[in-house]
């Protein structure tokens, strides 16, 4: 992994937060990406990469780094993964001081969008990506590269946990509901009836390719301690995951903190519930209190 051809684009604040809109290279990709960084920061700060959840891009429209960041004095630094979009709100743009053209990147809507190349890979290359942003941040000189964290949901839970087989510059990771062991989703895909993940590729090949992909069977190479958060009323084979992912980290001795919520769904680890079942009240303090979880575990092993 290695820093290649990283670039401000353009700088702007916003909820008393400096942010840059970055580019850098991935395996000769060009990827966009966010630096989150306190306003009059002084020396060199911890470092939390963001790994976003699902595969339709990255928005400034989601505050939990800008929170992360103001809140506990991080920077935070996200990607929006091959084949994925940036999307930048017009509103900030016009403030912002710009360091390059802006006239290649289209508008649609009100953000401007800002395409990293490549395609969706379902965390393979985009494992790649994220670890080649630390590549790329760590040398910066706000930056503390020996406190690096990192956090992930869904996807990007599944991408934060096989970061951690590969990368020992990682001192804590936390994974919310990750997809951790891809096998889970393609047995309820054939229980349904549904095409099965990688359906083109004949059955020896869809075994290899969720093998390459699956965190639990590599998870003997995390070295860093980890977090993992889920609920109980997940979709089945993500909570499912999760359990597995635990059983395994105390079988092989690891480093590691959980907390299941009973009856929360898929997502609310970052105040975004799909679907909830539980009140509104309810949800929101769960998700306030697994901030907290994470924020402290941050703070236990990056201090």
């Amino acid at each position: 992994y290695r820093a290649d051809r990283f670039k401000v684009i353009m700088s702007y604040e916003d909820n008393g937060v400096e942010v840059d809109i970055v580019s850098y290279y991935s395996e000769n990709l060009k990827i966009y990406g966010y630096i989150y960084k306190p306003k009059n920061l002084q020396g060199r700060l911890p470092l939390v990469v963001y790994n976003h959840g699902g595969y339709k891009g990255l928005s400034s429209r989601d505050r939990f780094f800008l929170k992360l960041s103001r809140e506990n004095g991080y920077v935070v630094a996200a990607s929006a993964y091959r084949g994925e979009s940036l999307a930048v709100p017009l509103r900030l743009i016009r403030k912002a001081e710009v360091f390059e053209s802006l006239d290649a990147y289209p508008d649609k809507g009100r953000m401007k969008i800002f395409r990293s190349e490549g395609r969706f890979e379902g965390l393979r290359g985009e494992v790649t990506d994220v670890l080649n942003l630390i590549e790329s941040v760590k040398g910066l000189p706000f930056v503390d590269k020996e406190r690096i964290g990192m956090i992930g949901g869904s996807h990007g839970g599944g991408i934060t946990a096989l970061a951690l087989t590969r990368y020992d510059g990682i001192k804590a990771g936390i994974s919310c509901a990750g997809i951790l062991n891809p096998f889970r989703w393609h047995y309820q895909y054939i229980k349904n009836k549904r095409p099965a993940f990688y359906a083109r590729a004949d059955f020896a090949q869809q075994m290899k390719y969720m093998l390459e992909r699956s965190a639990l069977h590599v998870a003997e190479y995390i070295k860093a301690p980890v977090l993992i958060i889920v609920g109980d009323a997940d979709q089945p084979p993500i909570y499912r995951m999760s359990l597995d992912f635990i059983d395994e980290l105390k079988r092989l001795g690891k480093t590691f903190e959980y907390k299941i919520y009973p009856r929360e769904v898929h997502g609310f680890y970052f105040g975004r519930p799909i679907r909830p079942v539980l009140p509104e009240e309810q949800w929101k303090r769960d998700a306030e209190d697994a901030y907290r979880l994470m924020v402290a575990f941050l703070k236990k092993y990056l201090q």
